[in-house]
């Protein structure tokens, strides 16, 4: 590895776009950190849209795989229906941890 390739990556804030930013670098075999204040459930959002295609193309196919492992592979077959934001961050978490 190049000297900037060792560079790790800190990301203050470990909500869906700070889980999926820490998978996504992770993959690229990047160093990441990320800091959250909370410890558990302080959802704040209600529902949110989630789709194969987008999850692949923000974390890759096999980090996309272990997050729907983990959301369970029904959830992607409810159709058009939004997914509780709590389970889409619990998947997200359990993948980046």
């Amino acid at each position: 590895m190049s000297e900037p390739d060792l560079v790790e990556t800190i990301i203050v804030g470990g909500s869906l776009a700070g889980l999926t930013t820490a998978i996504a670098l992770a993959a690229r075999e990047r160093p990441v950190t990320v800091l959250e204040r909370t410890r558990g459930r302080t959802q704040r959002g209600v529902a949110i849209g989630l789709g194969r295609t987008d999850l692949d193309a923000a974390v890759g196919t096999e980090l996309s795989t272990r997050v729907i492992e983990h959301l369970g592979e029904d959830s992607l077959r409810q159709g058009p229906y939004p997914h509780p934001w709590w389970n889409v961050y619990a998947a997200l978490r359990a993948t980046a941890e």
